[in-house]
């Protein structure tokens, strides 16, 4: 049976510089994303991520393009991740989630 994945959009990514997909699987709970960062190589593409951030960064042209992208609302990325540039594409494979959100409510209310 094929997982049904979920498109997410990119949030400063410019896609009309750096054409961007991302798509979350809800079945194996994954985020992929796939840039064409072409004419860049391997050594002009950094990415770095946090429990509720990508971060890419393409230099290309003599400049840098820096973008992001957050996790579905109410999940986290977790260490299981990935990232690989090839001819051009980068793809990074991130597992989520659900987030543990502490409610103010229930903390107040310990002794």
């Amino acid at each position: 049976m094929l997982a049904r994945a979920v498109a997410v959009p990119s949030r400063s990514i410019d896609s009309e510089t750096i054409p961007v997909r991302t798509a979350f699987d809800p079945e194996t709970e994954r985020l992929t994303l796939v840039a064409d960062v072409f004419p860049a190589t391997v050594d002009d593409v950094r990415v770095a991520v946090g429990s509720r951030r990508l971060r890419v960064t393409v230099s290309r042209d003599g400049r840098s393009l820096d973008g992001y992208v957050e996790p579905p609302s109410d999940r986290v990325f977790t260490d299981d991740r990935r990232a690989f540039c090839n001819n051009g594409v980068l793809t990074v494979d991130l597992g989520t989630r659900r987030s543990r959100v502490r409610h103010p409510s229930s903390a107040a209310s310990r002794p």
